[in-house]
């Protein structure tokens, strides 16, 4: 569990098979967490580009896959 502040509760990270699950409860500016998180996993695992989805949900909590 990560802890942050200003980017919602602590958040989980789940790595699965090159690919990369992070939930974030209570986010806030979820465009900007999710351009960030992809950022670091393509720094981390020194490639050019990758790719992502993510979902920010009603209450509040955003959920970001990124994989290659």
């Amino acid at each position: 569990m990560v802890e942050g502040r200003g980017g919602g509760g602590g958040f989980p990270l789940r790595g699965i098979e090159g690919r990369l699950e992070i939930h974030i409860e209570n986010a806030c500016l979820p465009f900007m967490l999710v351009g960030m998180a992809k950022g670091l996993y393509e720094l981390l695992l020194d490639k050019e580009s990758s790719r992502h989805k993510w979902e920010f949900l009603p209450d509040g909590d955003l959920h970001i896959s990124l994989y290659e």
